[in-house]
């Protein structure tokens, strides 16, 4: 899958926490797709735009990425 960037994406289903100083609590979400690039992750109420952001994907193997 391609969506005009310089890597191709592929769709996975991993989980992934997402914590930031704008939240109170962390969010648990799903990944959308992947790229060598980065990751898409979808979330209902994003940071604002500058906001650290720390994540933690579980990988499909149960480990947990930082």
């Amino acid at each position: 899958m391609t969506d005009g960037t310089r890597q191709p994406r592929f769709r996975v289903e991993w989980r992934a926490r997402l914590r930031c100083r704008d939240w109170h609590v962390v969010h648990g979400v799903a990944t959308g797709n992947v790229s060598r690039g980065g990751v898409f992750l979808t979330t209902s109420r994003p940071p604002a735009v500058g906001v650290r952001v720390e994540v933690e994907l579980e990988l499909p193997d149960g480990t947990m990425l930082a």
